[in-house]
């Protein structure tokens, strides 16, 4: 996915890590992520990915350095195969949530 700047390109390999390439193809840094895709922020500074999928979202910077760690809530579960996506100013991630269930 390429950042919306265009500046950089993320791709993920099948062992779970996380590329991130300048235009060139040289890799200019790398983290761990599940998932499908990953989320650039708007001002293409950031990217998303799920660190353990449906659990927690690690937000890192251009240089792979994990800025943030994000939880779910106990007893929330996302609702399909969905990566967390950038708000469009940039403030927030969003994810679909199936809500829990309630007690018996």
């Amino acid at each position: 996915m390429w950042a919306p700047d265009g500046g950089h390109l993320t791709y993920r390999s099948d062992c779970g890590t996380v590329y991130i390439s300048d235009p060139a193809g040289h890799v200019v840094a790398s983290f761990p992520g599940t998932g499908w895709l990953v989320s650039w922020s708007p001002d293409s500074t950031r990217v998303a990915t799920w660190v353990e999928l449906t659990k927690t979202i690690g937000i890192y910077g251009l240089d792979g350095v994990r800025q943030a760690l994000l939880t779910l809530p106990p007893g929330q579960s996302v609702g399909g195969d969905y990566d967390p996506v950038w708000s469009a100013d940039g403030k927030s991630l969003l994810i679909l949530l199936v809500p829990p269930r309630p007690s018996q």
